[in-house]
């Protein structure tokens, strides 16, 4: 598939976290950052919020890449609103109490994963059925769902 680079969406694993989500969530992933090759690493942290960088925090343990077209009428729109985001706060409450299954999220905050999946809807314009918090092992799911479908395609 052609793109002009595409995005990346990055998980992480820390120390310090994963025994807790590890147990509830049966995953070793706690992190995730989204990243546009030559933009930037768009990601959101308990201690900094929504940030852009140009290197990683920690390094990943997988990679997924999609399609996406930064020069494209979406591809702009989607980095403004990425960057319109940069410097708000990390949705703390809506990741611990959706942590154990109660969806509250804030419209002006973020948490990593929740950040991340906004390429589904603000990018490909699809919404998603799963009402549930976005966690990283679900957005695994949605990236790797996605890919299955665009190999069928090209079949």
């Amino acid at each position: 598939m052609k793109n002009n680079s595409g995005i990346i969406f990055h998980f992480y694993s820390s120390k310090a976290w994963v025994p807790v989500i590890k147990v509830k969530t049966n995953c070793e992933f706690d992190h995730m950052a989204s990243e546009i090759p030559g933009v930037g690493i768009y990601e959101s942290t308990v201690l900094k919020g929504v940030t852009k960088s140009f290197t990683h925090s920690r390094e990943p343990i997988i990679s997924m890449g999609l399609p996406f077209y930064k020069e494209s009428k979406k591809g702009v729109e989607y980095i403004k609103f990425l960057d319109n985001q940069v410097g708000k706060g990390f949705d703390l409450k809506a990741a611990i109490f959706g942590f154990w299954g109660y969806k509250c999220e804030s419209d002006d905050k973020w948490y990593c994963s929740e950040l991340g999946d906004t390429y589904f809807p603000r990018y490909l314009g699809e919404g998603s059925h799963i009402k549930t918090t976005i966690e990283p092992k679900v957005l695994i799911a949605k990236i790797d769902s996605f890919l299955l479908g665009l190999s069928e395609k090209e079949k």
